[in-house]
């Protein structure tokens, strides 16, 4: 009888999902004016059923678009994942709805290609993606995709999203459990327009939310994820009923997640460590005397010999390979290279501790969401006078003792043994331990200028600036440093420039430079009008607030202390000197000091941004002392031409 009800409910469900479109493109065109397309449909379907003691799910999805002009009409292919470890593909078939006088005709997608999943990151996994374009696409045409998933991991449940970036109606996703399972749920975003009820039939409840309309969601500038702010729903299993071995349980705490995340480290670099492992920290540990020493050298090494390719493939994914493994290979993962650093550490007679985190691009912590969607990232970490020292080597050019920029913030899960972990959060870096600190000659001859200087950087100021010029390659150097060091026009030209430090991580990176900036200062009769406050940082950091409902978020958090100094020509004299500048609130801080030193106007230029996030409460505010800084960007310092002697 249960297997029954549960067909039923499943052909209800998709009879009522595959009828052909009732609405018409300008009955949408009215309602959603000036939307490309509007999501009609949106309907997912999990089906959990116990057979012989083991959790049989299905994943049944369908969706309807329609595209309301030639522009949205451009984007009519598709990609549906799957992954034959965790959630294999069972079913796809898909159509265009085509509008007709008399209603819609219906024309079947007839080729999928089946293609391995290589993403923007390196990834290389057991992911998979089916690929179609919808025929005869054009202005009220209509997709419509239905496919069925296997899910095989029951701790892979998913997620499902009311949040588009288009206005969405008819949304419904459902859970249908048996007797003798218990499931969880848990909801993220806002979701008051969203319908949540329970009902039960026989010896199944389904679990229901609904919404008839959704307004459209755009990502706003400055933003690392938007995980918190749209409205979605996971659900997990919590438990299940077995005959040979009782209530078996999945998720549900922190505690169940960590025991589920153990067990794929429990058998790592079981064997012993290879010969050529050992020879490598013999060597280190002969060379330094500390122990703190000892991991930096080790960390860094990992850094300079493994060679970071992210890739997953099944239950690779989640278990990291062996330390002699990657040390043979000279690559790895996140895991492997936490893997590599940890097993070295144990040689070293070093505790160290395996570690799960979600990146920054990831909006959960642990207590949020103790599902397998929190985390997406392996680091190790090193303990010194009771605080954390986190070793992620997939920054390859980012000093030891700080934690890679992706992860500052975020809560870590940190294995001690089988039965013990700590999850505290690690610490955003304080501005401080990001500079840019720079002394600029600059030379004015008619309305060009000459620049010479010397800038120095640290914390992330010089990992992030390495990296771009390591990537850069010989050849596009010059380019990169060009940017980096782009002041005034877009005319800007690097004549000359030396590279330091890019290679020893322990000391600031050093590029003496000498720039050239034709048509930047103004002329008028016999005054020069000169804006001396060539780097404008501040106002590069504005966010869009329209329709804004979270906050800010920077990379980091930085100073930056530039000190110019332009000599007056012997045929100038000074006629006016901007008024001093000091703008500051809880995130950040610009000051602007002129002064005359001799025969210099000196123009000393700090910005600081005290804090990575700023959050919507503070937002406008924040936005006011920007628009401030913009104006005190603006000022200019004018010289004048002597009067000639007669």
């Amino acid at each position: 009888m249960r297997v029954l009800l549960s067909l039923i409910f499943v052909q209800l469900f998709f009879a009522a999902a595959n009828a052909q479109p009732t609405a018409t493109m300008e009955q949408l065109q009215k309602r959603f004016p000036d939307e490309v397309a509007v999501v009609l449909k949106r309907h997912e379907n999990i089906d959990i059923k116990l057979s012989d003691d083991k959790l049989v799910i299905t994943n049944e999805n369908i969706s309807q678009i329609m595209y309301l002009n030639e522009k949205s009409v451009n984007s009519r292919g598709e990609n549906i994942p799957y992954d034959p470890n965790f959630y294999d593909l069972m079913k796809l078939k898909a159509c265009t709805w085509i509008p007709t006088p008399k209603g819609y005709k219906k024309e079947e997608v007839k080729e999928f290609r089946d293609i391995k999943e290589i993403d923007d990151d390196n990834f290389y996994h057991s992911r998979r993606s089916k690929q179609f374009m919808y025929p005869a696409m054009q202005p009220g045409a209509v997709s419509e995709c239905d496919f069925t998933y296997n899910i095989v991991d029951p701790t892979a449940l998913g997620s499902f999203s009311f949040a588009f970036g288009v206005p969405a109606t008819d949304m419904l996703f459902t859970v249908n459990v048996p007797d003798g399972v218990t499931i969880g749920y848990k909801q993220f975003g806002p979701m008051d327009n969203v319908k949540f009820s329970t009902t039960k039939k026989g010896k199944i409840t389904t679990y229901s939310w609904s919404c008839d309309e959704m307004g459209k969601f755009e990502e706003k500038d400055f933003t690392w994820n938007t995980d918190l702010f749209e409205p979605h729903v996971f659900v997990y299993i919590n438990t299940y009923q077995t005959k040979k071995d009782g209530v078996k349980k999945l998720l549900g705490d922190v505690s169940d997640y960590y025991k589920n995340n153990y067990k794929f480290i429990a058998n790592v670099n079981k064997e012993e460590i290879s010969d050529e492992l050992k020879t490598v920290v013999d060597s280190i540990k002969k060379s330094n005397s500390s122990e703190e020493d000892i991991v930096k050298n080790i960390f860094y090494w990992v850094q300079d010999h493994i060679t970071y390719i992210a890739f997953e493939d099944g239950l690779g994914g989640f278990i990291p390979r062996s330390a002699n493994s990657v040390c043979t290979k000279k690559y790895g993962d996140c895991k492997d290279m936490a893997s590599i650093i940890n097993e070295m550490m144990e040689y070293a007679k070093i505790p160290g501790n395996l570690c799960w985190i979600g990146t920054r691009h990831k909006g959960y912590n642990y207590e949020q969401l103790p599902l397998p969607y929190c985390d997406n990232h392996m680091i190790a970490a090193y303990k010194k006078n009771g605080e954390y020292i986190f070793l992620d080597a997939t920054s390859r050019f980012h000093r030891f003792g700080l934690p890679s920029m992706g992860i500052q913030g975020k809560q870590i899960m940190i294995s001690i043994d089988e039965n013990n972990f700590e999850v505290p959060f690690v610490p955003f870096t304080s501005a401080e331990t990001s500079t840019t600190s720079d002394t600029v000659s600059v030379v004015i001859n008619g309305s060009t200028l000459k620049l010479k200087g010397s800038v120095h950087m640290t914390g992330f100021a010089k990992s992030t600036n390495t990296e771009r010029i390591k990537y850069a390659g010989a050849q596009n150097e010059k380019e990169k440093i060009k940017g980096i060091l782009q002041r005034g026009n877009n005319k800007c030209s690097l004549d000359d420039y030396v590279i330091k430090n890019i290679d020893n991580k322990d000391k600031d990176l050093i590029v003496d430079y000498s720039l050239t900036i034709p048509d930047y200062a103004r002329v008028i009769d016999n005054e020069f009008f000169v804006n001396l406050n060539f780097d404008k940082t501040m106002v590069s950091m504005k966010p869009d607030t329209t329709d804004r409902s979270y906050g800010a978020e920077y990379p980091f958090a930085f100073c930056s202390n530039v000190i110019y100094k332009m000599a007056i020509p012997d045929d100038m004299k000074l006629k006016k000197m901007p008024e001093n500048i000091n703008i500051s609130d809880e995130y950040g801080e610009l000051t602007l000091s002129y002064s005359m030193v001799g025969k210099e106007i000196v123009v000393d230029q700090k910005y600081k941004l005290k804090k990575a996030i700023v959050p919507l409460k503070d937002l406008r505010l924040w936005v006011a002392d920007i628009d401030k800084a913009a104006a005190a960007y603006q000022q200019v310092v004018v010289l004048e031409k002597k009067s000639s002697n007669k």
